[in-house]
């Protein structure tokens, strides 16, 4: 999900005139924010434990 938002943003995919008016933080800072809490979301349950080793924090 934050991938595709940070593409559609940036104008990579979607409608490239929406991006044009965008600001860097709709560009950029919202889409990261977004990658960073599902990243901590999913390290938090363990779901990438198999992959990375890392046990789940709850």
């Amino acid at each position: 999900m934050a991938l595709t938002m940070f593409l559609d943003n940036n104008g990579l995919i979607g409608d490239k005139e929406r991006a044009s008016r965008l600001s860097f933080v709709d560009k950029i800072v919202i889409p990261v924010g977004v990658f960073v809490i599902c990243l901590v979301a999913m390290l938090a349950v363990g779901m990438l434990e198999g992959q990375y080793g890392i046990p789940a924090f709850l």
